[in-house]
């Protein structure tokens, strides 16, 4: 199985998408007639039970604060096919992020981010082979998304990796999202990592290339009563090699199984601990990756994940869990 589309088709694709969402959304929106709850007891004015009404009713339309930001400082690994079989990395991690409306009316908004990763080696092969004791990453991501009040969601972002390894590598890949939230604690939906740019270098003498690996991920998240925010997702990773500096090439592995989790706990009404892992199958050839660190956001924090901000973001911003990449020999 292979997911590429090319980056025509991919655009196609977005635009097909966000039409069709958009249409549905406001032929449904036009015939809702929405009520206004109290947010203490969850009671509509007309003492409806709120657990009837439509997820987005929730919303809080009186917040008209332009946007919403946040700066993550934690720890990170990685353990990917580019590892050429015979590394991982352990280092730290920073990160900006901020979403904004574009249109208030229509639910749509606007995100960016960077990340920023600085790792040394965690096995020994490289350096006794003479190659990078450590790697450097920039991750950035801008996107598009919209949230209706039926509890739809649709976004799209375009994640940069500028990376600088045992050589300097540039790479893209699209992420595409939809989601559904069925009451103010469950939320269900789809993420489609799509490859753009692949990158050539060497590794010592040997010519390489990288190349974002395609993946489909279905995830279900949870709201708890203490704001605890968890996810959880299964899914699968098109083919990746096989590679091993030392040993040499195996048979790719292809269609894998992939699963992961993320978690966002609040701690005050400014900090929270995050954290987010992917794991890609089998583990010894797949990919092992996690962060965990702290958040901080000075509008606070609860606003940057609360579902009644309609302009968080969609979709985190890209990090080692959300690109995955692999190695072949040229």
């Amino acid at each position: 199985m292979r997911f590429y589309l090319g980056p025509h088709r991919t655009a196609f694709l977005l635009l097909a998408a966000w039409l069709s969402s958009y249409t549905v959304a406001r032929a449904q929106e036009s015939v809702v007639s929405y009520q206004i709850y109290d947010s203490a007891n969850l009671q509509s004015i007309d003492d409806q039970p709120a657990q009837f009404a439509r997820a987005a009713q929730t919303f809080d339309m009186t917040d008209q604060r332009w946007g919403t930001f946040s700066t993550f400082l934690g720890t990170d690994g990685s353990k990917q096919p580019q590892d050429f079989g015979a590394n991982a990395n352990l280092g730290g991690a920073a990160a900006l992020a901020f979403s904004a409306p574009l249109s208030r009316d229509f639910g749509i908004g606007f995100q960016i981010g960077s990340r920023v990763s600085f790792s040394g080696n965690a096995v020994q092969v490289f350096e006794l082979v003479g190659e990078a004791k450590d790697r450097f990453q920039n991750f950035t991501t801008v996107g598009l998304f919209q949230r209706s009040r039926n509890g739809f969601a649709l976004g799209a972002v375009y994640d940069f990796l500028n990376q600088e390894s045992f050589d300097s590598f540039t790479l893209s890949q699209w992420r595409v999202g939809a989601s559904f939230e069925f009451n103010e604690t469950t939320e269900i939906g789809v993420v489609l990592n799509l490859s753009d740019r692949s990158d050539e270098g060497n590794f010592n003498t040997t010519a390489v290339s990288l190349d974002p690996i395609e993946q489909l991920r279905a995830y279900l998240r949870r709201i708890w009563p203490t704001g605890v925010q968890t996810t959880l997702w299964v899914g699968v990773a098109d083919k990746h090699s096989e590679e091993n500096v030392l040993t040499g090439t195996l048979p790719p592995k292809t269609n894998q199984i992939l699963f992961g989790a993320e978690l966002f706990a609040p701690l005050n009404n400014y900090l929270a601990l995050t954290g987010e892992t992917n794991l890609v199958m089998p583990a010894d050839t797949g990919a092992v990756d996690a962060f965990l660190g702290i958040e901080f956001s000075p509008g606070g924090i609860r606003r940057t994940r609360n579902r009644n901000n309609r302009f968080r973001a969609f979709l985190p911003v890209a990090s080692n869990p959300s690109f995955t990449t692999d190695l072949t020999r040229r």
